[in-house]
C-alpha cells in the first residue's frame, strides 16, 4: 500500500532532519504508535490535528500540506503556529489567504457534487453582500 501525500512529506522531512520516530513524536507531543500509524502506508484516517502536529515537528509547511490536498491540516498548522524555536508564525494576511483557499476548494467540491448552496449566503454572512 502507498502512503498518502501528507505522510510522504512528513516521512521525507523527518528522514532529512535525521529524526527518529521517538524524537519526532516527542517534538510533536504524540505517541510513537500514533506517529508510526500516521506516517505508515495504508488507508487510515489521519486527523488534521495529528497531521498538523507532525508537520510542525518536521518542518512541513502549510503550503506543502495544501498542495498535498490536506487543506484541513494546513489550516490547523497555521492556527497552532511554529514549535518553540521554530519558524515564524503566519501573518494575518497568510492566515486569511489560507482560509480563502479552503473556501474556494469547498465551493469547487460543492460544484462537483451539484450542490450550488453557498454556505455564507445560507448562514446570512454579512460579508457576502450581493
Amino acid at each position: 500500500m502507498d502512503r498518502p501525500p501528507e505522510a510522504q512529506l512528513i516521512l521525507g522531512n523527518r528522514t532529512r532532519m535525521g529524526l527518529s520516530i521517538r524524537e519526532a513524536a516527542r517534538r510533536a507531543g504524540i505517541s510513537e504508535g500514533s506517529w508510526r500509524r500516521t506516517e505508515g502506508p495504508g488507508d487510515k484516517t489521519r486527523t488534521a490535528d495529528t497531521i498538523a502536529l507532525m508537520a510542525r515537528a518536521t518542518g512541513v509547511t502549510h503550503v506543502q500540506l495544501e498542495e498535498a490536498g490536506r487543506l484541513d491540516a494546513a489550516a490547523k498548522l497555521v492556527a497552532i503556529g511554529p514549535r518553540a524555536g521554530g519558524h515564524r508564525t503566519a501573518t494575518e494576511k497568510e492566515m486569511l489567504a489560507a482560509v480563502r483557499r479552503m473556501e474556494d476548494e469547498a465551493r469547487r467540491l460543492r460544484a462537483l457534487l451539484g450542490d450550488d448552496t453557498d454556505d455564507d449566503e445560507a448562514n446570512g454572512d454579512p460579508r457576502q453582500a450581493s
